[in-house]
């Protein structure tokens, strides 16, 4: 009676992440480097593939916990972990400041440099502020009224934030590019500090 061996095999599992719509697919075995970029199966975005993928160094860098009992800032103690995980305190985004983000190109007409106009916070807010300005979602292409504090009656007069509505869930920028200075965006906060930018000094 003969025995047989069973089969081992290795598969390299790439996940991969849309830059657009941020929904996730898999391919086993993906040969990196072999094209420049990847169509979404979502949305049928086109993606540009970075050099190389992230490891898990990169990954555990980019999870950030954030203090629960005040939404959309960081506590001390998570100050310290981002300083252990990056070796140097991430800067704060502020208004007026301006970042590059990795796929910026001019040479090839692609121009990724923003300038932020102000953080929004998540949920409603003071809706009986008048909107400041309109503002695109970066991943869904939905409109959304930036309503400042200032213009609310029920607000102090030296609070300066911002909601969106419909409202956010999480902490967001609303930037400009500065090539094109009428069109404003909305993206997550987490994508302006886990390495997809870099502040221009």
């Amino acid at each position: 009676m003969s025995i047989l061996t069973m089969k081992v095999s290795i598969e390299h599992l790439y996940h991969f992440s849309c830059d657009r719509c941020q929904k996730w697919w898999s391919i086993g075995d993906f040969p990196w480097g072999s094209q420049s970029s990847l169509w979404c199966p979502w949305c049928g975005h086109e993606n540009e593939l970075p050099e190389q993928p992230l490891n898990s160094k990169d990954i555990a860098a980019q999870q950030i916990v954030v203090d629960k009992n005040k939404p959309g800032s960081f506590s001390l103690g998570d100050l310290k972990e981002l300083r252990h995980r990056w070796g140097v305190d991430k800067p704060p985004v502020v208004p007026g400041q301006i970042y590059r983000h990795h796929k910026h190109d001019p040479a090839a007409d692609k121009w990724h440099e923003y300038e932020v106009i102000c953080l929004v916070d998540a949920g409603p807010g003071l809706q009986d502020s008048p909107a400041y300005f309109t503002a695109v979602h970066a991943s869904t292409q939905h409109w959304h009224d930036i309503l400042p504090a200032t213009g609310s009656p029920t607000a102090t007069s030296d609070d300066t934030r911002h909601w969106a509505f419909p409202e956010v869930d999480e902490r967001h920028v609303a930037y400009r590019n500065t090539q094109r200075s009428e069109e404003v965006w909305l993206r997550p906060l987490n994508e302006f500090i886990d390495g997809r930018f870099t502040l221009v000094p």
